[in-house]
């Protein structure tokens, strides 16, 4: 499963820093087989076949660059970003011979050091068992537009008709109508576990498929797990995996896999081995890609916008925090390109830099300023960002001088950010409840010694939606099929479900909805409100009298849990609060 990166002698700034439109695109040829590939997706005849990503070779390794199962643009992103500056800096290395000193220093080398020190390709692989790249313009739109803006698209063009663009300009954009802002060819150029299980011939396919299941083929070896070499694992926006593949068990993944790395901002689980490098486990920040970013600088390998529009071939540059590296010749356009869909994620997950309490830390505003560094220059990110601390300008102030060059950090955030909230008007309400979900499994104290360790455990799933509950009664017909699709989601075979919660938005406010599904555990909805109403200031919801009597009625049909329906009085409190908080009260139930 290994890959490689073959570069000429030629220090060619194109080949060595590309543009998104070329590294996703060489990615996916490396990775699925050549049988899987659109006619679009095949290598161009002018690409010169030694600096192209290419299919395995012996002595190079894989390390996959993988973020969590609600598959967000966090996860998406800090994938792309962290992937693309570790192949960078695995191709200069070879060339500049750096593997073989590596190999060399102090004259012995731990086993995971010997390993680091192979050629390798870093893979980002968005963790979508169920979906399809070609899929990804209508269940995360937001992904196509955030590309879109990365590759140089201006906001006003966003929504708008563009047919003509579908097979040009790097990829295209605009799908033509409204609600296809996110349709682009260089989104079916991400990869995800959905095309790995898909295409049998790919060199991952055997990482992921189970023996055995109906919709994974039979491509997987006989060997047992311990007589085969362990995929390297780099996680990123979260540190302890989990697969949604019906037999993929935490057993079945340490099995599998070996984490090499991990960035991260929630709260550590103890899974991620100390000797895993880097290993950054930090909350208290918005966005997992602000950490990403911070990590690059630090490690040298992203340059600082001044030493960016200058060639600095065969000589030493100036890069990040002050380190100093010979890096060859930096393409400014590549960079921008970088920057601009690095901040994507960051204004998101800080509501634009304007969310209160751990979901805007300084760092997500020193790294927006870094970012918009590349864009409008030092001088005005520099303005920009001290308007956010105590700069008597306003942000409209200073966003208004950067227009002048071209960028609008409002409407930037805006594209995005409109496009996420009305993409749930394309999906069903499984699709929906899918969308941005996460699931992890607790054992109750109270399970009884002598209970199989399969039936005490409890799974456990959280659904963030960007629409109130008002919106998915209606969406779904009414109140009785929405409460008929929340059971059909909560009882699907590969989530058996024994706590489903919702977390949603009406206007400024948040919603949380927690419903028990077996009477077994209905005391999760006392034991979390009794934490709730001090660290999320839970304050019951009554809006709507038929939502509250459907419930009570689905309890009298049969359906032995509980259900409870909240407004989170701490609104910049999340899932990554709320998570944690359910998982308490599972364990403690």
């Amino acid at each position: 499963m290994a890959e490689e990166i073959r570069q000429t002698n030629r220090m060619d700034t194109k080949e060595i820093m590309p543009n998104l439109s070329t590294y996703l695109p060489r990615i996916r040829r490396a990775v699925v087989s050549s049988s899987a590939l659109k006619s679009s997706q095949q290598p161009s005849s002018h690409v010169n076949s030694t600096t192209s990503i290419d299919a395995p070779k012996g002595g190079t390794r894989t390390t996959l660059v993988m973020g969590n199962p609600s598959a967000d643009l966090d996860s998406f992103i800090s994938a792309v970003v962290l992937s693309y500056f570790y192949n960078l800096r695995s191709s200069q290395s070879r060339m500049m011979g750096d593997d073989d000193r590596a190999n060399n220093k102090n004259g012995q080398t731990s086993d995971r050091s010997k390993s680091k020190s192979k050629s390798r390709i870093f893979v980002p692989i968005l963790n979508l068992p169920g979906v399809r790249a070609n899929e990804l313009w209508r269940l995360r739109p937001e992904f196509g537009v955030a590309l879109r803006l990365a590759l140089g698209e201006t906001t006003s063009r966003i929504g708008r008709v563009d047919i003509g663009d579908q097979n040009g300009g790097g990829g295209g954009g605009g799908g033509g109508k409204t609600g296809e802002e996110g349709k682009m060819n260089l989104l079916e150029d991400v990869i995800t576990i959905a095309d790995v299980l898909a295409d049998r011939e790919s060199c991952l396919h055997g990482v992921f498929v189970i023996p055995g299941h109906a919709d994974m083929g039979t491509k997987a070896s006989d060997d047992s797990a311990d007589e085969q070499e362990k995929q390297e694992l780099f996680l990123v926006d979260h540190n302890a995996p989990s697969i949604a593949i019906h037999g993929m068990t935490d057993e079945t993944i340490r099995s599998r896999f070996d984490v090499v790395g991990c960035i991260d901002h929630h709260v550590d689980e103890g899974y991620v081995p100390n000797d895993a490098d880097p290993r950054i486990v930090r909350t208290g920040i918005g966005s997992c890609t602000s950490l990403v970013v911070r990590h690059l600088r630090d490690e040298g390998m992203w340059p600082s916008s001044s030493s960016s529009f200058s060639s600095h071939h065969g000589r030493e540059s100036d890069l990040g925090d002050g380190r100093r590296q010979g890096s060859g010749e930096v393409d400014i356009d590549g960079l921008k390109q970088i920057a601009r869909f690095a901040l994507a994620p960051v204004l998101i997950d800080t509501s634009n830099l304007k969310a209160t309490g751990d979901k805007c830390s300084d760092l997500d505003r020193e790294v927006v300023r870094f970012l918009e560094s590349f864009i409008v220059g030092d001088d005005q990110a520099a303005a920009a960002a001290a308007a956010q601390g105590n700069d008597t300008r306003t942000s409209s102030e200073t966003n208004g001088q950067a227009q002048a060059q071209g960028w609008d950090r409002d409407a930037f955030h805006r594209a995005i950010s409109t496009t996420k909230t009305n993409s749930l008007n394309l999906l069903n309400m499984q699709e929906i409840f899918d969308r941005d979900y996460k699931s992890w499994t607790e054992e109750p104290q109270t399970s009884s010694s002598g209970e199989e360790a399969s039936e005490a455990m409890v799974n456990i799933g959280i659904s963030s939606l960007v629409k109130p509950l008002s919106w998915l009664v209606e969406h779904a017909g009414g109140v009785d099929k929405f409460l008929d699709e929340i059971e059909r989601f909560a009882r699907d075979e590969d989530r058996n479900l024994g706590v489903f919660a919702m977390l949603t938005r009406a206007g400024d406010g948040k919603e949380v909805v927690v419903l028990a599904m077996d009477e077994s555990v209905k005391k999760v909805i006392g034991k979390f409100e009794a934490r709730g109403q001090e660290e999320l200031k839970l304050r019951t919801w009554q809006e709507d009298g038929t939502v509250i009597k459907a419930l009570d009625e689905r309890l009298k049909k049969g359906v032995k849990g509980g259900w409870k329906i909240w407004w989170m009085g701490d609104t910049s409190k999340s899932r990554k609060q709320v998570g944690p908080l359910i998982r308490e009260a599972v364990r403690n139930i």
